[in-house]
């Protein structure tokens, strides 16, 4: 199948319920599709060509990514852009997508006129304002949405209230005024370029400064090296420095994710890294940047059924893992 609608370079994608999927691309817009076929169309053919089902219009410039939210029912999708800011998006009406069984990828389950005359109908519900321009964003594990960027006004991660926001909406309040992040995370040098959940109460991101950082939200922690401020007009925390900042790519990361324990990053040195948290009885051991650490190498198989350490200390002067590990253990 190809879906063909975009006018220039498409950047990201996102599943939807019920066999949808969301693509957002430079042309400025986000178009949503339908990849389940119908009977009268299952005759086979080497490619199956369709266009978009409704295109989504609120952005001034390139759209760079994509998250399905969930949990809530003002909005459903998030997009973030060159022009600035991250957009909210109402889809459809939860009561219509049954719990998991409207998981992309489920061919057999037709959906209802309803929910695609729904999808048909999408509109834009709020716009967060960020700085020049946000790379990414994504749904944390505790419901808050990250979105990070770079500009005038800093290299940072935002951290988003949508419970808040979500309550607002169905107030009737005007989510395109200006709202202001729950927390900001400022340390990184250069462009953040991808974040990703790792708890409820740790983020991690990427950058062109070379780094992966691993951030804590909840507040708790009392180190030497953070501060965090509020600022009472505004009432945005601003945690300044990370908790742990991993060294270990020769130039720009680009992108990371969570597997098996493990923060994966990717780079423009050519390179994937593996990070796997110390062990308890390591921690506070904390070997000096660049040192080798022979030890690390084993850590991926300490990690069990992809459990991620809660304490945060576990990452810190921690270097890139050895891959035997986790790709033997790999399905």
């Amino acid at each position: 199948m190809r879906l063909s609608g975009h006018l220039r370079t498409v950047r990201a994608v996102a599943a939807l319920p019920h066999a949808y999927l969301a693509s957002c691309s430079d042309d400025a817009t986000v178009r949503i599709w339908r990849t389940s076929r119908r009977d009268d169309e299952r005759a086979p053919r080497r490619v199956f060509e369709r266009g978009a089902l409704c295109v989504l219009r609120g952005h001034r410039n390139n759209v760079y990514d994509l998250a399905q939210v969930r949990g809530f029912a003002s909005f459903q999708l998030a997009s973030s852009g060159h022009d600035g800011t991250v957009r909210l998006w109402h889809l459809w009406d939860p009561a219509d997508v049954d719990g998991e069984a409207g998981e992309w990828g489920a061919d057999d389950e037709e959906p209802t006129a309803r929910f695609e005359a729904q999808l048909r109908a999408a509109a834009q519900v709020g716009a967060l304002p960020h700085h020049k321009l946000v790379n990414c964003v994504a749904q944390l594990r505790d419901g808050r949405l990250a979105s990070a960027g770079t500009g005038r006004g800093g290299h940072t991660v935002r951290v988003w209230n949508l419970a808040e926001l979500d309550r607002a909406a169905r107030a009737g309040t005007d989510l395109r005024s200006k709202f202001v992040p729950a927390v900001e995370l400022c340390g990184h040098g250069e462009a953040v370029n991808d974040v990703a959940s790792l708890s409820t109460t740790q983020l991690v991101s990427c950058g062109s400064d070379g780094t992966v950082r691993v951030w804590a939200l909840d507040g708790a922690r009392r180190d030497a090296n953070v501060s965090s401020a509020s600022d009472a007009s505004t009432h945005v925390r601003c945690i300044i420095g990370s908790h742990a900042t991993l060294y270990g790519h020769a130039d720009s990361v680009y992108g990371l994710c969570v597997a098996r324990g493990c923060i994966v990053s990717v780079s423009e040195d050519k390179t994937v890294l593996l990070w796997a948290a110390r062990r308890e009885s390591e921690v506070g051991d904390t070997p000096a940047r660049g040192e080798t650490a022979a030890r690390d190498a084993a850590n991926v198989n300490a990690i069990d059924d992809g459990a991620l350490p809660t304490h945060l200390d576990a990452w810190r002067g921690v270097l890139p893992s050895g891959l035997n590990g986790w790709l033997s253990e790999a399905p």
